[in-house]
């Protein structure tokens, strides 16, 4: 076993052992049958195919593979189901960027199909690259069920979806205002909108109108932050209107200005008209309280119905007239007002971008008198999430899902019970963003995508179609009136193809429902011409909120192999709804609220067990914060502190993570900003640090749950060394537990002989039977009970998903408890060989000795079992290869011919049963009152050694010693010579009679720890332990002491004579004066942190400002006790 840890090599080949050889992956009823273990499924929230994954990423993973592996250790049937998302708009604008920075090209100019073949190559690349770090980071998914929300079955789902919608009335179409993105030339929905707020004039970095919006260097600056007032004169003379606007170049669509009616200013305007400076065109003037707050401003308002959502309602209620000013750039367009208002746009202003056409139309009306002037505003900019384009309103024709029945059953899961939400302030930002849904705009203007499965009628204006043929054909006919409509007096059909489409056209034509339809919107029935498919896309979202179905295989077939209403796959019965989501609190409208908004009211199958539509998806949802660097800023490509999941677990060189920098999509500026940020981070690379040290690290900063993260590389080279202290923590176990085997061909311990009703208690070569169970000493038997103790906390920080609490008390119980003090407090009772052992072990050692030594080793052996096993579903490689080999096997005997049940993925995790699993801790329970009758029916169990007053025990022998190491090396710095040539002797000074007591219950343990009964230790002497306030005054006499514990000190006797008396003050004075060194820099430090300007720097120079204080707080603490110490030794 090699003498340290190296992840290179622990971490390399375990898990294609897991996915191949051991099939611990998949759920065990599909590979032993049966369905008697209790279900467990989860979705891993699927990443996006436009690159790399990222820390937050691995975060999701870390956590979601934790929860899984916990569960299938507690012998649940775990389904984890993983899948890759084709990120609509991300992964389109990534493609476009990289082909015009290489080619010089534009999706148009490749024409749809090739960019395509195009996108499918970058999936097929990045797809295979993101599967590698989700396995690389250990992640236990069944990977015989993974996904493309593109492939076959998934856009077979989507197809079924809108088609149920559109039958339902759910899915309609409607010319409205969307969010619009010049840059990316599509509509967006509300939550892919980020709110920027500006206060006054800011110049901000927006894509250039060149018709192309990926060109890195196609930004340019523009300011916003103006509120400008122009005026609108009466007609016929008058006084005018004077209205402000910060997007001066919609005047040109305005269609009325707004007062309100009890204004007494205006009041005589009301239904007369105004003239248009730059048109002529006249418009109203209307009275609209819901519009108009007459404090506020001029009190009139320009209405511009086509390119505001206010202004729009506004026109509905008066029927003004909306013109549309922007092509889909934001290229100013003309049209014709209608009623003879002439030309919307000024000739010479067509084809203007709407920026520019800002300060066209600006120079106009100076020109004509009309404008009044500009003052800073503090406002808000709508921009896009994907491109950083700021958003224009505009109508556009979109398929719409009408939200309220949706969200209201989304709003119901979460209120009732069905789904909780998880931390629970997320519950009323649920409730409240729900209930203020607004329909969902659920076409995009993309060419990658799930292609709408709607068609367009064209009709030949010739014969009208016949009427059914009969009785028989009737049905047919309802059928397909169900998938046809006219909407904003265009003929639509939903249909998977083009022959289904003029199917169901000619079909409906025959209705006389259809019939009226079409009159009422002007339209003939008569044959079909053609049928054209929307060119659009659905929103990524819609694909991806189907996910609990789709990936359970949903829509299932019924017997007459097409999509029905009669059943559920097998895997939809058994594992729907979903056990738990665990992601990032960020995507929890985007993505969690689509799921349970679709999910609990698209399908119509019913089962025997849950008659009528489905539940909601899933039963728990966990939100995690969102991963930031160390100084609290969010990732960005473009500042550089974007980290690689996998240049944490290899390592990655400083030239390589330049090098990533210059061959990626970002703009010159970008990438100088992001090289300078890695040069600063990372000036030496990121070491390797392994997968198990990343997802510990991620995990322990998960505490506080929705707390955001502050991912720092420090963190994880902390757990790598964490990794390093449990490698070496089983090389002393295992050697142990080597020195201790019964000699060839002696009888091993029986199974029925071992500890608990479940059957031997530790590894197979290290059994705890009931004789070593007696046999144990104080240092083993405290051990147990600490490992008793952690599984409980580690049981109940699981059950409640509290991950982050998890990760730190496992990882408590390996380095405190463990190695800190057991392994070595247990040292000396393994120091005693059994006969004819290894060579120097004495002759004549007891049997006693011999059996404690046996003991020992065993209960060594039986902790570090259990640590493994609460340690494995956060960091599963070490573990395994540490069980394995505490086990006598390793990885290439498990790679022999195993059976899948001697993996560690499957061993059954330590439980607990009764209170302990409900959360109590090993205080509230009574060492007698457990029995074996209590225990589980699996697994390990370690109740019979919880005894809480171990602790106490433990804690003050703990002290002692540490105490009296650190009186003695302070002795030995002091008095030199003399104090090493004087007879040794450690004084332990107690307040009372029963303190004393306990200490001398443990004699043996001290002078072992002191190594007072060794010839020739540093410490061979004397061990005396006084109580009372006598006693232990005359007992410091000529002792330097210190306080062990409350109620206990240590000391050791220093020689007498002038010279040691002293170098005793001497040394007493140096401390005062460096004490009060380090009080004088604490102060400093102290003013540092109060200072007003301190509290804007970044977070992580903060925090070690604050450690640093801590530190220099606590040495000159420490430096003062001493001084006080060495005062009273000088003085006696």
């Amino acid at each position: 076993m090699a003498r340290s840890f190296e992840p290179s090599v622990v971490e390399r080949g375990w898990y294609e052992w897991w996915h191949t050889e051991a099939r611990v992956f998949g759920p065990r009823s599909e590979r032993e049958g049966g369905e008697e273990r209790p279900p467990f499924s989860m979705l891993l929230p699927p990443p996006n195919v436009t690159g790399a994954l990222h820390i937050g990423h691995a975060l999701t993973v870390a956590a979601q593979d934790s929860i899984a592996r916990w569960r299938r250790m507690c012998g649940d049937d775990v389904l984890w189901v993983p899948g890759l998302d084709h990120a609509g708009i991300a992964t389109q604008t990534v493609v476009e960027r990289r082909l015009l920075k290489e080619e010089g090209l534009t999706r148009h100019d490749l024409g749809r199909d090739e960019f395509l073949r195009r996108v499918w190559a970058w999936r097929d690349q990045y797809g295979e690259r993101i599967t590698g770090q989700v396995r690389r980071l250990g992640a236990s998914l069944d990977w015989s069920r993974e996904f493309f929300t593109l492939d076959d079955a998934r856009s077979r789902a989507v197809n079924e979806a809108f088609s149920r919608m559109f039958e339902d009335g759910v899915m309609y179409r409607g010319q409205r205002l969307v969010n619009w993105c010049p840059a990316l030339r599509t509509a967006l929905s509300d939550i892919e909108v980020d709110i920027k707020q500006i206060e006054g004039p800011t110049k901000l970095s927006v894509p250039a109108p060149s018709g192309s919006a990926t060109a890195e260097a196609a930004m340019r600056e523009v300011e916003l932050g103006w509120i400008e007032t122009f005026e609108y004169a009466a007609e016929g003379g008058g006084p005018g209107l004077r209205v402000a606007t910060t997007r001066l170049e919609t005047m040109l669509g305005d269609a009325a200005v707004a007062v309100h009616p009890e204004d007494p200013r205006y009041a005589a305007l009301v239904g007369k008209n105004l003239v248009h400076p730059l048109t002529g065109r006249l418009i109203p003037v209307v009275a609209d309280a819901d519009l108009v707050d007459m404090d506020t401003g001029t009190g009139a308002v320009k209405v511009t119905p086509a390119h505001d959502p206010n202004d729009f309602e506004c026109g509905l209620r008066h029927g003004l007239h909306a013109a549309g000013l922007f092509d889909d750039s934001g290229r100013l367009v003309q049209s014709v007002w209608p009623d003879g208002g002439g030309e919307v746009v000024p000739g010479d202003l067509v084809g203007a971008d709407r920026f520019h056409a800002r300060d066209a139309v600006r120079a106009l009306l100076q020109q004509r008198g009309a404008y009044v002037g500009r003052e800073p505003k503090s406002m808000a900019v709508a921009v896009c999430s994907r491109s950083g384009d700021v958003l224009e309103p505009m109508m556009r024709a979109q398929w719409w899902a009408r939200a309220d029945a949706m969200a209201g059953r989304a709003r119901e899961a979460v209120s009732s019970g069905e789904t909780a939400v998880r931390p629970a302030s997320a519950e009323a930002e649920w409730q409240r963003w729900l209930g203020e849904s607004r329909d969902w705009c659920v076409s995009r203007q993309l060419w990658w995508g799930h292609r709408i499965p709607a068609w367009r009628v064209r009709r030949s204006g010739g014969a009208a179609a016949p009427a059914p043929d009969g009785p028989g054909e009737a049905p047919a006919v309802s059928s397909a009136l169900r998938k046809w409509g006219v909407f904003e007096g265009e003929e639509w059909v939903c249909a998977a193809d083009e022959d289904e489409a003029l199917r169901i056209a000619r079909l409906a034509a025959r209705s006389e429902e259809a019939q009226a339809s079409a009159r009422a919107a002007g339209l003939d029935l008569s044959e079909v011409a053609c049928v054209e498919r929307d060119p659009d896309v659905l929103d990524t979202w819609f694909s991806s909120g189907l996910l609990p179905l789709a990936a359970l295989g949903w829509p299932a077939d019924d017997a007459a192999g097409t999509p029905g209403d009669l059943g559920l796959s097998p895997s939809l019965r058994r594992f729907y709804p979903m056990s738990v989501l665990e992601t990032g609190q960020d995507i929890l409208f985007f993505w969690v609220a689509r799921m349970v908004m679709l999910c609990a009211t698209v399908p119509r199958e019913t089962s025997a067990t849950s008659p009528g539509p489905l539940q909601s998806p899933f039963e728990q949802v966990l939100l995690h914060g969102m991963v930031r660097d160390a100084e609290g800023r969010k990732m960005s490509k473009s500042l550089g502190n974007v980290i690689d999941p996998l240049a944490v677990t290899d390592g990655r060189p400083l030239a390589d993570m330049l090098a990533d920098v210059a061959s990626g999509n970002l703009s010159a500026a970008e990438a100088k900003r992001a090289e300078a940020r890695i040069l600063a981070d990372f000036p030496e690379g990121i070491p390797a640090s392994g997968a198990d040290a990343l997802r510990g690290a991620l995990l322990h900063l998960m505490q506080g749950q929705s707390a955001d993260v502050n991912m720092d590389v420090r963190r994880v080279q902390s757990w790598r060394l964490f990794c390093n202290k449990l490698w070496n923590a089983s090389r002393f176990v295992l050697a142990g537990v080597e020195a201790q085997a019964a000699p060839a061909g002696a009888a091993q311990p029986a199974a029925a002989a071992g500890v608990g009703a479940a059957g031997p208690l530790g590894p197979r070569h290290a059994v705890l039977t009931e004789d070593l169970a007696a046999a144990l000493p104080l240092p083993a038997r405290w051990l147990l009970h600490r490992a008793a103790v952690a599984t409980a906390d580690v049981n109940t920080a699981f059950a409640t998903f509290d991950l982050g609490a998890g990760a730190a008390r496992a990882q408590a119980f390996v380095q405190a408890d463990l190695c800190d003090v057991a392994i070595e407090w247990c040292k000396p009772s393994l120091s005693v060989q059994p006969a004819g052992g290894e060579t120097g072990a004495p002759a004549e050692a007891s049997a006693a000795r011999r059996e404690e030594a046996a003991a020992t080793a065993a209960a060594l052996a039986v902790a570090l079992d259990a640590a493994l096993r609460l340690l494995h579903p956060m960091m599963p490689f070490v573990t395994e290869e540490l069980w394995q080999r505490l086990h006598r096997t390793g990885l290439e005997g498990a790679m022999d011919g195993q059976t899948p049940t001697d993996s560690l993925a499957e061993a059954p995790f330590p439980l607990l049963p009764g209170p302990y699993r409900a959360g109590l801790s090993v205080s509230d329970c009574s060492q007698g009152g457990w029995s074996s009758a209590g225990e589980p029916a699996s697994g390990p169990s370690l109740l019979r050694f919880v005894d809480p007053d171990l602790d106490a025990t433990m804690a003050t022998l703990t002290s002692v010693v540490s105490s009296a190491r650190a009186v003695t090396a302070v002795a030995q710095r002091v008095a030199g010579a003399a104090f090493r040539d004087h007879p040794r002797c450690v004084v332990v000074a107690c307040q009372s009679e029963a303190d004393a007591a306990a200490v001398r219950a443990h004699e043996r343990e001290l002078r072992a720890m002191l190594r007072l009964d060794a010839s020739g230790g540093a410490l061979a002497g004397e061990l005396v332990v006084v109580a009372g306030e006598g006693d232990a005054a005359a007992a410091r006499a000529g002792v330097l002491a210190q306080v062990a514990c409350a109620g206990v000190s240590v000391g050791v006797q220093l020689p007498g004579g002038s010279d040691t008396r002293d170098a005793v003050a001497a040394e007493a004075a140096r401390l005062r004066k460096r004490a009060a060194q380090r009080t004088s820099k604490a102060q400093g430090m102290q003013r540092k942190l109060a200072a007003p300007g301190f509290a804007k720097a970044p977070q992580r120079v903060r925090d070690d400002a604050q450690r640093g204080l801590e530190v220099e707080q606590a040495a000159a603490a420490a430096d003062e006790q001493a001084a006080l110490a060495l005062e009273v030794a000088a003085r006696a």
